[in-house]
């Protein structure tokens, strides 16, 4: 019997996801709204998952996106929810890790990934392998993302990317090393009471004063904020909202 966890509806897309470890959450809807400026070509989904963040690009920009994924299982699903899509034509699916991940064109203007984050050598229990793999740096540590970014990253492109506090503090510094520069970073805030727990970040690749802003999702009572409804409300179900 189907879970109604196991499908979750977007505005203009549906997004079904009984295989993928990691189901559609707020990280990846904050990152897919504020990433892109609508005039990107060619854009690279590192770490697909359900393909949600492909398909936000796909929604919100004339671009050819290429998803990449790593899990096979995920792969497919992903690209069922391409196929079950309006922008078919201009989704690319491809079932490889980002190191083996060979393409004609890798010259990209945007780069997005919602990048896995847990410490391999914390040694904590992740039972399920597919969600490991999700979860965990070892099949993608930050040096081979900022090496990959770097390579596949055209000089005026946009790489896009949310992380906790902690881990994003570490990933600017390792960036860096590969001539990845912070151009924006947005501190995400749970509530006007609460200090911010993501940083959604922006790298180029050359020297510049960094953008600062800060995003706050929810009102101390629990009710969405104007602001977080302002920037989901082309890509989520609204209906009933109280705000």
């Amino acid at each position: 019997m189907e879970n109604i966890s196991d499908r979750f509806r977007f505005k203009q897309f549906g997004i079904y996801q009984k295989k993928s470890a990691m189901k559609v959450g707020t990280d990846s809807v904050l990152l897919g709204c504020f990433a892109g400026n609508g005039k990107e070509d060619h854009i690279l989904d590192i770490g697909t998952g359900t393909g949600i963040l492909a398909l936000m690009m796909a929604q919100k920009t004339n671009a050819l996106v290429d998803a990449v994924e790593i899990d096979e299982a995920t792969y497919k699903e992903a690209r069922e929810n391409f196929h079950n899509s309006d922008w078919i034509e201009q989704l690319n699916s491809f079932h490889s890790s980002i190191q083996d991940f060979e393409c004609i064109e890798n010259d990209y203007d945007l780069i997005i990934t919602n990048p896995p984050y847990f410490k391999t050598e914390n040694n904590f229990a992740i039972q399920n392998e597919v969600r490991a793999k999700a979860r965990q740096d070892e099949y993608l540590s930050f040096d081979v993302l900022g090496e990959e970014v770097k390579n596949r990253l055209c000089d005026e492109g946009y790489f896009w990317t949310i992380l906790p506090k902690n881990e994003a503090a570490e990933f600017i510094i390792i960036a860096e090393k590969y001539q990845l520069f912070l151009f924006k970073q947005i501190q995400i805030k749970p509530k006007p009471s609460k200090d911010y727990n993501r940083l959604v970040m922006c790298f180029v690749k050359h020297k510049c004063d960094t953008q600062h802003e800060v995003f706050t999702i929810y009102e101390d009572n629990g009710n969405p904020t104007e602001e977080y409804y302002q920037l989901t409300k082309d890509f989520l179900l609204w209906e009933g909202r109280v705000v």
